[in-house]
C-alpha cells in the first residue's frame, strides 16, 4: 500500500506544471473546484528552488539571489487537478514603500478572500530560524483561518546538531498557533527524502481521490 502511494505521488508529479497566470489583483485568477495550495516566506529563503525541485523542472520558477524578484501571484496547475501558487516574498527592504504596500495588499487579498486555498507552507531559513515577519505572517494566517505548514530550506548549509536544534526551537515557537500543523519537513538544494514527503503532504491534501 505505501509503495502503491508512492508510486501514485511521483506519477502525478512527473506530470507537466503549467504556469497559468501572473497576477497582481486575486480578482485574475481562476475560481473553480481545484484544490490550491501556497508558498510564501521571507525574500530570498530559496522558494524557487522548491519549487524547481519539487517538479525536477528548473524553470518552473526563476531563481534570484536579488531578494523580491516575485512581485505577483504566480499560479501554477497540475494537470487541471491541483494549483500551486508562488506568493511574493516579504521583508523585501530593498523595494519602494509603495511596491512593498502593493505586494502587502495583494497577499492579504489572497490568503483571506481565496476560499479554494487548503494549505499555506510558510518557508523559514533554517540558518535563521523564526524572524518576526515569519510570527506576523502565522498570525495573520491564524485570522484567516489558514492552516500553515512549516518548510525548513537550505539545511545542507548547516550541521546536522546545527538542525536538530533549529527544529525543536521551531516546534516550540509554533505551539501556540492552532493552525499551525505540527509537522515540520527540512529542505536542502539537493534531492532527498524530504522532497518525496512534501511532494506526498501536497498530494495528500489536494488530490485524494485523483486518478491519475
Amino acid at each position: 500500500m505505501v509503495e502503491s502511494r508512492g508510486s501514485d505521488v511521483s506519477k502525478f508529479f512527473s506530470h507537466p506544471c503549467q504556469f497559468i497566470i501572473g497576477a497582481m489583483d486575486i480578482a485574475a485568477l481562476p475560481l473553480d473546484h481545484v484544490h490550491e495550495v501556497a508558498f510564501i516566506g521571507r525574500s530570498n529563503v530559496g522558494k524557487s528552488t522548491l519549487l524547481n525541485a519539487i517538479f525536477n523542472n528548473k524553470n518552473i520558477a526563476r531563481v534570484s539571489n536579488t531578494p523580491g524578484r516575485t512581485q505577483q501571484i504566480n499560479l501554477f496547475s497540475v494537470m487541471a487537478k491541483l494549483y500551486i501558487a508562488d506568493l511574493p516574498g516579504y521583508g523585501y527592504a530593498k523595494l519602494s514603500r509603495t511596491a512593498i504596500r502593493t505586494l502587502s495588499t495583494l497577499i492579504r487579498n489572497y490568503l483571506f478572500y481565496r476560499a479554494q486555498l487548503q494549505r499555506v507552507f510558510l518557508l523559514v531559513d533554517s540558518r535563521h530560524g523564526m524572524k518576526t515577519s515569519d510570527f506576523e505572517m502565522l498570525s495573520f494566517l491564524s485570522e484567516c483561518g489558514v492552516v500553515a505548514q512549516i518548510i525548513l530550506t537550505k539545511i545542507d548549509k548547516i550541521s546536522g546538531l546545527e538542525l536538530s536544534s533549529v527544529l525543536k526551537e521551531v516546534e516550540q515557537d509554533i505551539k501556540p498557533y492552532a493552525i499551525c500543523h505540527n509537522k515540520i519537513i527540512p529542505v536542502g538544494n539537493s534531492p532527498n527524502s524530504a522532497i518525496q514527503s512534501l511532494k506526498e503532504e501536497i498530494y495528500g491534501i489536494c488530490t485524494p481521490h485523483t486518478e491519475i
